[in-house]
């Protein structure tokens, strides 16, 4: 776990890094109408996205984690949006979500400390 005393300061400045980091990874795939909230869920799933909705959900334990999960998560749902944007359907993780995926992990760097 990254920090699981993380105080509402803390937690509200790296919400802010986040959605910063994924609008901008969002921006050089020209995808710019994306809302991104935050859920509170016990769900063991960190974020959600779905293009058609223009949505991205960050789950409020991801900030519980290391630097590395959350990044991870970034690119993850950055992904389902490309995808679904370029293939016009829910890829989910079918072979041309991973392809897409494997790019974006490949290309980006998320710097989580400003």
């Amino acid at each position: 776990m990254y920090n699981n005393n993380i105080n509402l300061k803390e937690r509200k400045k790296m919400k802010n890094i986040i959605i910063k980091q994924t609008l901008h990874t969002l921006k050089k795939y020209n995808i710019h109408d994306i809302k991104i909230s935050w859920i509170k869920s016990n769900r063991h799933i960190f974020g959600e996205a779905c293009y058609q909705r223009r949505f991205i959900n960050y789950n409020e334990n991801l900030l519980r984690q290391e630097q590395g999960e959350i990044k991870f998560t970034i690119l993850h749902e950055i992904s389902h949006i490309v995808a679904n944007k370029l293939h016009g359907y829910n890829c989910d993780h079918d072979k041309n979500w991973r392809t897409i995926a494997n790019y974006i992990f490949n290309h980006n760097n998320i710097n989580l400390i400003q």
